[in-house]
């Protein structure tokens, strides 16, 4: 635990918005939570910076190519297709 609030007392430090968010894994067994924290790191970048049950950390960085206009009916039929 002083891992994670040491990493959030330096993100309200240094003014980084974060949401934090909380899943099992009950796949997994009892005993497996992870509380995750995502980080707006830039304009172009958001983290995902997980703190298992175990004491390890470990992060996922996702990276935006820029922004382009939304066709929300092709959005709509990417996230069916990836629900079949």
């Amino acid at each position: 635990m002083d891992a994670l609030f040491s990493f959030l007392a330096e993100l309200e430090r240094l003014g980084v918005h974060y949401q934090i968010g909380y899943h099992t894994a009950p796949e997994f067994g009892p005993g497996n939570r992870t509380l995750t924290v995502h980080v707006t790191a830039s304009a172009w970048e958001l983290w995902e910076v997980d703190f298992h049950d175990d004491g390890t950390v470990d992060v996922e960085r996702f990276t935006s190519s820029g922004i382009e206009e939304a066709d929300l009916a092709q959005l709509m039929s990417e996230l069916g297709s990836d629900r079949d």
